[in-house]
């Protein structure tokens, strides 16, 4: 911004305003004036330009010009179109302000949200206060979110939803942001209870020499380990702690979510809980330096829009497809129950088309004559385009009968900035996470599963030079039998 002597401009906004079906921009700014006179006030947007002159007596005045720009593009949520955004500007003698803004039209009905007339199905976390905005804004996007909950987002936040397709949920959202929506309801998100949580009984959920001091401790270390042992065997290292707290907290985002999802068509969203915390130790999808926890990747598993899903109804394995896209999928969806040596029990092949914002069942399998703790259920989905996999266990993992997998993994270096990593096992391997320690970057899947019969590749793209030796020297691979070994 610039200013002569005669005009000082204190604020300046651009709003868009949908008249008649038709979008102008509304540009004002409110300007301490100490030259009456004549003056000259243009605008621009889209290279639609328009100007007039004004009669400005002394004092604190508010100048205003409509610019109606042609054939603009409406700005859409993630998954939902192109995040349109258009920069606009002001320019009043010698001064010029500018801004950026997204046309769209937001309103709730029946508790959905729809953008541009169309109803979006909410895919969220809760937003705390954070460094690095445009990384974990980028991050969630990533996952397949479209949707942010926030007390009080600060421009930052808002400038990268704009950006990147995300809206943002508050009480007093900012008008003059196509991201900003007002939040008029709270989604479902995973109901972790404090007490269990390890987070909650270490102040210091980064320092592991406080951490196994705290474990052995006969009253506080059992109380929280609680939470763990109930699912899970007993941790013993920090690392296997830190991984068996990280899924659990991705094990009640995966319930919460699945009810929601497979609700599709009455369920208006869902929220996978918080963000991004400062704890090793915390529930959160995104690490303190950014990085992704379990929880992150099982949400963009979740939030894809074609997914399989399952779930365990007492005696009973329901299988869905869900559909939260805009069109019809024809998909083929394979469902197989094996042991834990890979020995297959059950297999079952299905076709059909999915219409769009449709959890659709496929089947029920009934598990009362099967040994659960012996067996888990493996579903393929499988488009033209794309391929997603889940795997269930049938049974509590501490129940399980699980067997040793020896893993092994060969690394080679891709590209500048990607490594690929071959994983193969002798038994099924469940929940299989890479942690590439000290280097920073994205995997393009973890959480995952390899069977013996199946190689995974996976790619980890780094935030810099990708350095072969380095990358091996960090990397460590836990699985659920190792991490209650």
């Amino acid at each position: 911004m610039s200013e002569d002597n005669s005009i000082k401009v204190i604020s300046f906004r651009a709003t868009p305003l949908e008249i008649n079906g038709r979008w102008s921009v509304r540009m004002e700014a409110d300007a301490d004036v100490s030259a009456e006179g004549e003056y000259i006030v243009e605008g621009e947007i889209h290279n639609e330009a328009s100007s007039m002159s004004v009669e400005l007596s002394r004092g604190r005045q508010r100048i205003s010009l409509d610019v109606t720009p042609e054939n603009v593009e409406l700005w859409y949520p993630k998954g939902y179109g192109y995040p349109h955004i258009y920069p606009c500007s002001m320019k009043i003698g010698n001064w010029t302000g500018n801004a950026i803004i997204g046309f769209r039209t937001a309103s709730w009905d029946d508790g959905w949200l729809s953008v541009n007339g169309r109803r979006i199905y909410l895919k969220s976390a809760y937003w705390k206060n954070t460094d690095d905005i445009e990384r974990t804004v980028r991050s969630a996007a990533d996952a397949n979110m479209n949707a942010l909950y926030a007390d009080n987002p600060p421009e930052e936040l808002y400038k990268a939803a704009d950006r990147l397709g995300m809206i943002v949920l508050s009480s007093r959202p900012d008008p003059l942001h196509p991201s900003a929506v007002e939040s008029v309801m709270m989604l479902p998100h995973p109901d972790i209870s404090p007490s269990i949580q390890p987070c909650h009984l270490f102040h210091d959920g980064n320092d592991e020499k406080a951490c196994i001091e705290k474990l052995n401790e006969p009253g506080s270390g059992r109380k929280a380990l609680f939470g763990i042992e109930k699912i899970f065997r007993r941790p013993s290292s920090f690392d296997k702690l830190v991984y068996l707290t990280e899924l659990r907290s991705a094990f009640d985002a995966i319930t919460a979510v699945t009810a929601e999802r497979i609700a599709t068509g009455s369920s208006k969203g869902a929220s996978i809980g918080i963000l991004r915390d400062s704890s090793v130790l915390s529930e959160s999808s995104l690490a303190s330096d950014g990085s992704w926890k379990i929880l992150h990747y099982a949400a963009r598993l979740l939030y894809a829009p074609l997914c399989p899903l399952m779930e365990i109804d007492g005696t009973k394995l329901r299988i869905y497809a869900v559909n939260s896209g805009e069109k019809e999928e024809n998909i083929e969806l394979s469902v197989k129950i094996r042991d834990f040596h890979g020995v297959k029990k059950d297999a079952r092949e299905y076709a059909a088309v999915l219409m769009p914002m449709e959890a659709k069942l496929f089947d029920e399998i009934e598990l009362g004559r099967v040994m659960r703790n012996e067996y888990f259920c493996y579903a393929k989905l499988a488009t033209k385009n794309s391929l997603r996999e889940r795997n269930i266990l049938l049974d509590s993992p501490s129940h399980l009968k699980l067997q040793p997998p020896h893993i092994k993994a060969e690394c080679k270096k891709t590209g500048p900035r990607s490594i690929s990593i071959k994983l193969t096992a002798e038994k099924p391997a469940f929940y299989v996470v890479i942690d590439s320690g000290s280097m920073r970057g994205t995997f393009s899947d973890n959480m995952i599963s390899v069977r013996p019969s199946a190689e995974k590749n996976i790619v980890f793209m780094t935030e810099e030079e990708a350095d072969l030796d380095r990358f091996r020297e960090n990397m460590r691979i836990m699985d659920l039998y190792t991490a209650m070994c």
